[in-house]
């Protein structure tokens, strides 16, 4: 069965920046794995990627991962991590300012 990869991608079409939407999408339905990788792993440790990491791992990365380099997946889901890390985090501080624990 062939996938079509960048169905995966167009919901995020919005909060990414256009040059990386491109480079996303021009990869992913070319099937440049490599290339793909390269550019994700780069997305993702800007600062532009930290609103829409999660998002991006959850609807576009989960379904090519198993073509990518094992080791530039882990980079990629460990930045995802850390941004989730920092979003629970902050949430706490939130709550701890507000007198709630």
């Amino acid at each position: 069965m062939d996938i079509d990869y960048t169905t995966f991608l167009t919901p995020l079409k919005s909060q990414l920046p256009a040059q990386t939407y491109t480079t996303f999408h021009t990869n992913a339905q070319k099937k440049l794995w490599h290339q793909l990788t390269l550019a994700t792993t780069a997305f993702a440790h800007t600062n532009e990627a930290k609103p829409v990491l999660v998002q991006l791992w959850n609807t576009f990365i989960e379904q090519w991962k198993k073509h990518a380099n094992t080791l530039e997946i882990m980079q990629i889901a460990v930045k995802t991590a850390e941004n989730i890390k920092g979003k629970k985090k902050l949430s706490q501080r939130k709550r701890e300012g507000m007198g709630m624990q």
